[in-house]
């Protein structure tokens, strides 16, 4: 079954393909879909930086008003995001239209955004402001290549890696965007076991160690060490950050059992197996990345991407 974010995203695909949808249209869409989300959600213009629809919420409001929150537009964004966390958030969206441009360039990378971030709610009974750390997961709307509004469907969560990524389609990387460098960082996402999958399936709803060991019939050092080492793999502190962090990069299953399924659809396919082939001949014979790609009309970044993955050695 589809999630309220799937239709969403499906009925944004089409607000990109038709230039003749309204922009009154879009925002009434806004509405009603707000209204079925249980989570925090607003709309960015992001050429006028203003906001095109908030829903009354008050964790991404933090305390403020939406009349507030509509006339300070992009500068609302300081009233709300933790000090230490605002400038990678502006930082993200100013190179937000640079890394979408270099996407659809690259037909084989696509993906979805995502931000972990700390808003600071102020009380009047408090003297500091309560850290909140929400994530955040990012629609983008684009007409001609070009994005123009940003949806951003707001929650609550455990894991505290403060940080603005990119989902690899395949699960198998994710990327990291880097503030000091206006760059993105390939990364792989960690190998876990099947025990350790089935430790996080259960810790979902349980926390307790012996729990978790009975359940799986194992000993509690066991089951306890299982846990440490998904603490180390994933570099987190706990299991609440470990749940919540494996969904938002989708790990539902260990890479070993995607391969065995067949999940990795580019390698499945023998057609691509042949390209990747002729590549890598090229590669063999000290040929630099953009002869190749001169070569075979793939991009430069779509063959340093499989070299990145180990679809190709250099």
């Amino acid at each position: 079954m589809n999630t309220i974010e799937d239709i969403f995203s499906e009925y944004a695909e089409r607000i990109t393909d038709s230039a003749k949808e309204q922009k009154s249209t879009f925002i009434q869409y806004c509405k009603g879909i707000s209204s079925l989300i249980p989570d925090s959600f607003y709309v960015l213009d992001i050429v006028q930086k203003q906001f095109i629809h908030i829903k009354p919420d008050n964790l991404f409001l933090c305390g403020h008003s939406v009349k507030e929150a509509m006339e300070l537009g992009y500068d609302f964004f300081s009233r709300v995001i933790h000090p230490e966390d605002w400038l990678l958030w502006k930082s993200f969206l100013e190179n937000l239209p640079q890394k979408l441009h270099r996407l659809r360039e690259d037909t084989n990378e696509r993906g979805e955004f995502f931000c972990l971030f700390r808003l600071s709610r102020k009380y009047p009974f408090l003297k500091e402001p309560v850290e909140l750390h929400t994530y955040h997961r990012l629609i983008p709307i684009c007409e001609d290549s070009n994005p123009i509004y940003l949806i951003d469907i707001i929650s609550y969560t455990n894991c505290k890696k403060i940080g603005c990524y990119l989902n690899g389609y395949d699960h198998l990387i994710y990327q990291t965007y880097d503030p000091m460098k206006c760059d993105w960082q390939i990364l792989p996402i960690p190998q876990l076991s099947k025990r350790e999958m089935e430790i996080l399936t259960i810790a979902k709803g349980e926390q307790d160690i012996t729990t978790i060991a009975d359940k799986l019939y194992i000993s509690y050092h066991t089951a306890r060490g299982h846990i440490n080492s998904i603490k180390k793999k994933l570099q987190l502190q706990d299991l609440r950050e470990a749940t919540d962090w494996i969904s938002y990069l989708h790990i539902l299953q260990s890479p070993q059992e995607k391969y065995a399924k067949g999940t990795y659809c580019s390698t499945a396919n023998p057609t691509f197996n042949k390209e990747l082939n002729d590549i890598q001949a090229l590669l063999d014979k000290k040929q630099s990345v953009r002869s190749i790609a001169l070569a075979t009309g793939r991009s430069e970044s779509t063959i340093r991407s499989w070299i990145q993955k180990g679809f190709l050695k250099k």
